[in-house]
């Protein structure tokens, strides 16, 4: 079975790809293997351990696991977190549940140098491969590397999901020189395994976020004369919008759902949590005026319970901040790991998706085939959605290069179930065989439209047809 919300806000925020390692999951107070929603990760890449802190009151959990070294991102799918290790390049997948880690779950090709993660579905993950300047695919269900790693641009870093597409920050530091080229945000098609589109953009992009159809990187400058900036550029086409002088260092990046974005500075220069207006394109408080003067290294938005997440950064012992939202009034700190790189939100989706196995069982080419769905608003206001069907071989791989083989706008009435009984032809050139049939549930109002909410697999058995 699958869950999926990884750093998501406001309902449907969930951007996969997304730079951070606070996480809503299931545990219950003080004992380590009691799965029960919600509870907070944190992700400590200085001394390798994850802290649990179960909400609304904590307390934090101290060195609830052991993590690879030099962890640098995480990203959730059902019971586990997929967690990546820069240093010694691997993934490891820690059980939710009971605790367990699987220090070597899956291993990456040496010197790669792994760093932010997504999962797209349970079959689809892309991992950042910051030492070879490239993006891989890996299945999540299997845990084996899919297909040959996508090469980029110099130490990319940062990734996030949207609208199915996946979009990562290029760096562009060139160890040779010794400084920063050709930085850019890239758009990879999954489907395709191409690179759909490349814009340059302002020095050092570090991390994503997005919000309103537009694609926000924080780019950290070159920790001297060129200062943090923060580029926008449209989703669809990577086309630029704009771009918000920031000052200082900042290096990690979240928008709420009211539009307005946080920016971390961890104090490699300067130090502190500062604000800009993501529709108004516009800077709130930068160096000269922080939210708070704590060196941050990463920031997060949980509207469901009314708080803001940040972490101080220390490489002996970080500190976990926590804000009322969206008042901002400091209502709580407590010790967590050395060095805390970054922070996520997971929780059981606010719409859920369920697929039963397309029948008849099998199926003939150019028969009929039906599949039942179901999805769930577990909200009390009324949720426009899109989903969208994909068909996928038994390597992973996409039939219509991409194309969803089907999609439907639904409308969700507050606290309701809707069913569908989905009908359609079997293409009449189909090889027999198995194929999944990948449902993904996108949000399609307001400036979470195009963010993925929920995902679900369901069976095509095809038969030969005589």
């Amino acid at each position: 079975m699958k869950r999926f919300f990884a750093t998501g806000f406001a309902g449907f925020s969930g951007d996969g790809c997304v730079a951070r390692a606070l996480l809503l999951i299931g545990l219950a107070a003080g004992m380590a293997g009691a799965a029960e929603q919600p509870a907070l990760l944190v992700v400590n890449g200085g001394d390798a351990t994850l802290d649990l802190r179960p909400l609304p009151d904590g307390p934090v959990q101290r060195h609830w696991a052991d993590l690879p070294a030099w962890a640098t991102d995480v990203a959730v799918w059902g019971d586990y977190a997929y967690v990546t290790g820069s240093g010694d390049d691997r993934i490891s997948r820690l059980d939710l549940r009971s605790g367990a880690m699987e220090l070597d779950w899956l291993a990456l090709p040496a010197f790669s140098s792994a760093w932010g993660i997504v999962i797209r579905d349970d079959r689809h993950g892309y991992v950042v491969l910051a030492g070879m300047n490239a993006v891989q695919a890996f299945d999540p269900s299997r845990a084996e590397l899919v297909g040959a790693p996508l090469e980029l641009g110099n130490w990319p870093e940062g990734c996030l999901l949207y609208d199915d597409q996946l979009y990562v920050a290029v760096t562009g530091f060139d160890f040779g020189s010794f400084s920063y080229v050709d930085p850019m945000v890239v758009r990879v098609d999954p489907d395709r395994w191409e690179v759909a589109a490349a814009t340059p953009v302002h020095e050092n992009p570090q991390a994503l976020a997005t919000w309103g159809g537009r694609i926000y990187a924080v780019c950290t400058g070159d920790y001297g004369p060129v200062e943090a900036a923060v580029a926008v550029l449209d989703a669809g086409d990577l086309a630029p919008v704009a771009e918000i002088a920031v000052g200082g260092t900042a290096g990690s990046i979240e928008i709420g759902p009211d539009g307005i974005g946080y920016l971390g500075d961890n104090g490699f220069v300067y130090s502190g949590i500062y604000s800009f207006d993501a529709a108004g394109l516009a800077l709130l408080r930068g160096p000269a005026d922080p939210l708070s003067s704590e060196p941050t290294s990463a920031c997060l938005v949980d509207a469901e319970r009314g708080a803001f997440y940040s972490t101080s950064y220390d490489f002996a012992a970080g500190t976990l901040l926590e804000w009322s939202w969206p008042g901002l009034e400091l209502a709580g700190a407590e010790v967590v790991g050395g060095g805390p790189v970054a922070l996520g939100l997971w929780a059981a989706p606010v719409v859920d998706l369920e697929l039963e196995p397309v029948t008849p069982r099998p199926v003939a080419p150019g028969a009929m085939a039906s599949l039942k769905v179901t999805l769930e608003n577990r909200t009390d206001e009324m949720r426009w959605v899109r989903l969208a069907l994909d068909l996928f071989r038994a390597d992973g791989s996409a039939l219509n290069g991409g194309e969803p083989a089907y999609e439907l706008d639904v409308a969700l009435p507050a606290g309701e179930m809707v069913h569908r009984t989905l009908r359609r032809v079997v293409p009449a050139g189909l090889a027999a065989g198995e194929y999944d049939l990948i449902g993904r549930v996108f949000a399609a109002d307001g400036a979470d439209d195009g963010v993925q909410v929920d995902a679900a697999r369901s069976l095509l058995e095809v038969s030969t047809g005589q």
